[in-house]
């Protein structure tokens, strides 16, 4: 035998760098949506979380990556920032079509047509 034999090449693992960008993002995008005036800047933030995340878990059941914890948490944590900001959308849509809020705006905008007068 010679000494080539009883060298093993370490088996390299694929990494998932998709997965981790998942989790940064999803991080990111997570603590942003809480914020509500940064809460639009979550939004294409969580999405393309979500969107990497749900390609490298499918790279991981391929075989072709590994550290599928990353991309699973990953993607759930852009998904919680995507309902957070969603919830927002909501609220803030709310307020602007909500009588007392229409009838404040056509009374300032009244008063500063008046004023312009």
């Amino acid at each position: 035998m010679s000494y080539q034999d009883y060298q093993q090449q370490p088996e390299q693992q694929p990494s998932n760098g998709l997965g981790t960008a998942a989790l940064v993002l999803g991080i990111i995008g997570v603590v942003l949506s809480l914020i509500p005036v940064f809460g639009v800047i979550a939004w294409p933030v969580v999405i393309v979380g979500v969107i990497l995340g749900i390609i490298g878990i499918r790279k991981v059941s391929q075989g072709r990556a590994t550290n599928k914890r990353a991309a699973i948490t990953g993607t759930v944590l852009s998904g919680v920032g995507l309902v957070i900001c969603i919830v927002w959308a909501i609220l803030a849509l709310s307020v602007f079509q909500s009588p007392e809020f229409q009838n404040e705006f056509q009374e300032q905008m009244s008063r500063e047509m008046q004023q312009q007068n």
